[in-house]
């Protein structure tokens, strides 16, 4: 399928294309959980247990562009703080974040690089799951998502 996108963008439009995803997105495959991270330590957008659901441009791996509103990450995580890397090109940039299914919190983010903090301190102990939602519209700022970052005794696990 990307080789038809990129054909038909550079065919038709002229322009370098945008790899378009939509469902589930994961560009590297790793599936046995590394040991628990400390805060220090970032786990890359291409890992198989974060998943990406809408257009993005992955071009860059490590460097996952979201332009579009509704755009989700989406991850589940144990321990008790989870640590979400997004720069933004713009001020006021939205994002949702919703931690278990609960009410959603919203955060504005300013141009450069930002770091949301999800604390599970709160909740229950296993895992809990995270989604990442892009508010605002492409013209109001495009963001990339670096990786996450987990506090001590914490691990990324796989999706449901």
């Amino acid at each position: 399928m990307t080789t038809t996108l990129r054909h038909i963008a550079r065919q038709l439009l002229g322009i370098p294309f945008f790899i378009i995803v939509v469902g589930s997105f994961r560009l590297a495959a790793q599936s046995v959980p590394g040991p628990p991270l400390t805060a220090s330590q970032t786990i890359s957008p291409a890992d198989s247990r974060i998943q990406i659901i809408g257009r993005v441009d992955a071009h860059d791996p490590a460097k996952v562009r979201i332009a579009y509103p509704g755009v989700t990450l989406q991850f589940r995580f144990t321990g008790d703080l989870a640590m979400v890397e997004l720069t933004s090109a713009a001020d006021d940039t939205y994002v949702s974040v919703i931690v278990e299914g609960g009410k959603p919190q919203v955060h504005r983010l300013s141009k450069g690089v930002n770091e949301i903090a999800i604390s599970a301190a709160d909740l229950a102990p296993g895992p809990h799951t995270v989604e990442v939602v892009k508010r605002t519209e492409t013209w109001q700022g495009v963001l990339t998502f670096t990786g996450l970052r987990l506090g001590t005794g914490a691990a990324l696990v796989a999706p449901p």
